[in-house]
């Protein structure tokens, strides 16, 4: 029997197996390789590439400085990798070399760190960086990835540091633990080839190894001044372990970088330009930074709870967002004839690029202080925001106002670039960029729209259930217009990078903005897949939904695909969307045991169960946010209350109905497992003979003993013998089952709303 398509496709994402032998200190260190090769190698040894923003799904081990001690017993086992690597044959040339060899390169605090802390970051590889050409290769790809939409360091003066040209000792230096957590944003961008001459057997090895060389410089504390601790910090918000994915790196990274930023008055300085009084070369430069700093703090706080679903820390009663001015073309315009990887043509098109994007970002002050109501606020937003209203339809008129302006400066599907012979790599630059912008801006709407969702629910008048009825109809359907009208460009987006070879550049962040809509179309698809089985009529549901749902889920597949040999914290992306559809397929089978028609995507769950969408998609945001499955005190008591009496009082008939039991022993999914590619879906799909009457047992056969203990596929069987399905989307990974009397349907009601409509 062939496995359905949605349970297929995902079946074939590489396998990720751990590599033995990376000490990673106290990070936990899984390391992971993948048979899969990178199809987009052209543009990868390509000096022109792409970015990745540094703001991940989820977490890693605690960011505050902790003991030598614990980084040396974690070490010991094994001994270290650079040792390994270091190692050469007859004439072979060394992988790296010592940070001295490079005069920019400085550690600041060496003269107060004990010798044995010393020699033991030399020995774990700290200070040691990679030797020309491999090095030019990260620094080009930094830039050229990162930079463009987090313009920490100033690329113009960092070239003129790393030209070394003559005998001079150079006017300025970096920090080493900044070089390093460089060299860990950019290594993800590398070629395979790169990252294989310096020992690593994959991407996923290399970003825990640079990860854990300079949180060691950081936790050793080789840096003091705030300004480089600050910096690498921000810089750090892009790991994601390959196991433990309860602790959030990425928040601690963020709070870290603005108590530096904030200690030197960074946010001071991002107030205004350079004053009217002259400044010194390097005071400008100093004033420079630090305006660089701030508002790239800013933009990590924006893009990361955007994927991560947690509160801001920069909000406009901490920061005076209506006087200040933005970085903009007056800060960056030192670097346009400086790069040594752009044009300035192409220099000018990307900080223009920024300045949008970057009003983006100060537009997500106000969205996402609103969109993620199970935050740490324990004060009811309804009491507290009584009025907030005004400040959602205002949220919404600049993001729709935003985006209109942006897609005449820059259109999301202009295709003229790619049909134009020759087109050179910056042309790829500026439309990788401008691609992810979007995603950005639709994961933003898609976020406002289900907020939006929530308040009207909640504050419909238990008086007039007719006009109730009637009213939130309307609501209901002006509401999934907006999401289907996001949830298919930000595919397009996908696509369109997708057709142009350009996914594989895209930064962790994409991923954690993929688990929404590709959770959406799993269910959609599961639920059709599971109309048809119900009904016995493989033939039936609409056949345009479900080749439109399975071609835009094959987009996002295939980005999934391409996220694989990169990231750790794909698999918790796929397990989440699986776990999200198998919670809609429980509410579709309870509704046919009621009698009332089933649901065959998310649209007409939203418009029929709008209580039971939203809980699905809490489950993604907690998910997302936690790193784990939701548990009731994940959401605030003022939640968990208006949602009770959104839902109006039980009917008798309700309130007898008899719990399902439960599917399967309840089991903590550890992303760090390794799953059996060929794995049974029987453990995926609940079986169907707690939702059916005994007797009705497929093909006319009265022993239901074999229907009774049967998966989907079984009684597939029974009924169609050699029905096509469509292939796996999520195989391959053992998946979560569903303990229906416990936490998950506990929590989110929907046993208790099964008959409400």
């Amino acid at each position: 029997m062939d496995m359905p398509w949605w349970e297929g496709q995902l079946e074939s994402l590489p396998a990720v197996s751990t590599e033995d032998g990376i000490n990673s200190g106290d990070i936990g260190h899984e390391s992971h390789q993948t048979t899969a090769t990178h199809t987009e190698r052209d543009f990868g040894q390509s000096q022109y590439g792409e970015r990745i923003d540094v703001i991940p799904l989820s977490g890693t081990a605690s960011s505050e400085p902790t003991s030598i001690e614990s980084h040396r017993q974690a070490a010991s086992d094994a001994g270290s990798i650079h040792h390994r690597k270091r190692r050469t044959d007859g004439n072979q040339r060394p992988s790296t070399v010592l940070y001295s060899h490079y005069r920019y390169l400085s550690v600041g605090n060496l003269h107060s760190i004990p010798h044995q802390d010393v020699s033991y970051l030399e020995a774990q590889g700290c200070l040691h960086v990679p030797t020309r050409p491999t090095l030019d290769n990260f620094v080009e790809q930094y830039f050229a990835q990162m930079h463009v939409l987090l313009p920490l360091i100033h690329e113009g003066e960092f070239w003129d540091m790393y030209s070394d040209k003559g005998d001079a000792v150079p006017r300025r230096t970096i920090s080493l633990l900044v070089f390093q957590a460089m060299l860990f944003a950019s290594c993800t961008f590398v070629p395979q080839e790169t990252i294989q001459k310096l020992g690593f057997s994959s991407l996923r090895t290399a970003r825990t190894e640079f990860y854990r060389r300079t949180k060691l410089l950081y936790d050793l504390e080789t840096e003091s001044e705030p300004l480089p601790l600050a910096q690498a910090a921000l810089l750090m918000m892009g790991w994601v372990p390959p196991s433990n994915t309860t602790l959030n790196p990425y928040q601690k990274w963020l709070a870290i970088g603005i108590q530096h930023a904030r200690s030197i008055n960074a946010d001071r300085y991002a107030e205004s330009l350079e004053p009217a009084i002259p400044l010194s070369p390097d005071q400008s430069m100093h004033h420079n930074a630090l305006r660089r700093l701030w508002w790239c703090c800013i933009i990590l706080d924006r893009v990361s709870p955007l994927c991560t679903r947690f509160r801001l820390h920069i909000t406009h009663d901490r920061f005076d967002f209506k006087n200040s001015i933005p970085l903009g073309m007056s800060d960056l315009e030192g670097e346009m004839y400086r790069s040594s990887i752009f044009t300035p043509a192409t220099k000018r098109r990307h900080i223009a690029l920024f300045t949008k994007f970057l009003e983006f970002i100060v537009i997500l002050t106000d969205v996402l202080t609103l969109v993620f109501p199970f935050d740490d606020s324990v004060m009811s937003k309804w009491e507290s925001q009584k009025s907030d209203h005004a400040v959602v339809e205002r949220s919404d008129a600049l993001l729709k106002d935003w985006y209109a302006r942006a897609s005449a400066q820059f259109p999301p599907h202009d295709d003229s670039q790619a049909q134009r012979p020759g087109r050179r790599e910056r042309d790829k630059s500026v439309i990788l960029h401008t691609q992810l912008m979007y995603i950005y801006y639709h994961t933003a709407a898609i976020a406002l729209c289900h907020y939006k969702i929530l308040r009207e629910s909640v504050n419909l008048q238990p008086i007039n259930k007719a006009a109730n009825d009637a009213e939130q109809t309307v609501q209901l359907d002006k509401r999934c217009k907006e999401l289907q009208d996001s949830t298919c460009k930000m595919t397009q987006c996908f696509g369109n990078l997708t057709q142009r070879r350009l996914t594989r550049w895209l930064p962790i962040t994409a991923v954690a903005c993929l688990a929404t809509p590709l959770a959406l179309h799993v269910m959609t698809a599961r639920l059709s897949c599971l109309s048809k089985e119900l009904a016995f009529d493989p033939l039936s549901g609409s056949n345009s939904v479900s080749v439109t749902n399975q071609n835009r889920l094959d987009v996002l597949v295939e980005a999934m695909k391409t996220f694989v040999p990169q990231y750790d914290g794909v698999e918790w992306v796929k397990e989440v969307a699986r776990h999200v559809a198998n919670l809609a397929q429980i509410n579709s089978q309870s509704l046919c045991q009621a009698d009332r028609a089933s649901i065959t995507d998310w649209s007409q769950m939203l418009t029929s169960q709008p209580n039971t969408y939203l809980r699905m998609t809490w489950t993604v945001d907690v998910c997302m946010s936690k790193g784990r499955l939701p548990e009731e005190r994940d959401f605030p008591a003022w939640l968990r209350d208006q949602l009770g009496l959104a839902k109006g009082p039980k009917p008798h008939s309700q309130r007898e109905q008899p719990r399902v039991s439960s599917l399967a022993e309840p089991r903590t999914f550890d992303p760090g497992l390794n799953y059996d590619p060929q794995q049974s879906i029987d453990d995926l799909i609940p079986s169907l003979a707690e939702f059916l009457p005994t007797g009705q047992v497929p093909g006319g056969e009265n022993d239901s003993s074999e229907f009774l203990t049967g998966s989907i596929d079984t009684m597939i069987q029974g009924y169609s013998g050699s029905q096509t399905r469509d292939r796996d989307v999520f195989a391959g990974e053992a998946s979560q089952p569903i303990d229906v009397d416990g936490m998950e349907w506990a929590l989110f009601g929907v046993m208790e709303e099964l008959v409400e409509r």
